[in-house]
This record gives C-alpha cells, sequence and structure tokens, in this order.
C-alpha cells in the first residue's frame, strides 16, 4: 500500500512521470482494445484509489 500511495504522489507532483503514465495507459488499451478487460483494470484502479482515499482521510481526521 505504501508503494501505491508513493506512486500516487509521484504522478501528482512529477507532470513527465504523469505523461509516460498516461502514454503506457493509452498503449495497454490499444494493445487489450477488448473494452471488457479495459473496464475490468479501470473498476480495480478504482477500487485502490477509494482505498488509499479512505486511509487518507483517516489518517486526517485523527
Amino acid at each position: 500500500l505504501a508503494e501505491f500511495v508513493d506512486g500516487i504522489s509521484k504522478i501528482v507532483s512529477n507532470s513527465n512521470f504523469r505523461k509516460k503514465i498516461v502514454e503506457n495507459a493509452c498503449d495497454d488499451a490499444m494493445e487489450l482494445h477488448d473494452f471488457d478487460k479495459i473496464g475490468e483494470k479501470i473498476e480495480k484502479l478504482y477500487i485502490k484509489a477509494i482505498k488509499v482515499k479512505k486511509i487518507w482521510d483517516h489518517k486526517r481526521n485523527k
């Protein structure tokens, strides 16, 4: 989880890294070219993002 949080921080603070992530995601989408598989990946990322947000909210409210 710590690696995931560090990754999010890096994406937010580093525009070059953010661009690389977007390009890789686009490449993955083109390679998969299957909306069911893309949807599954998006759903997994969304679930992870919600968990990270809950943890951050919990830490801020302590």
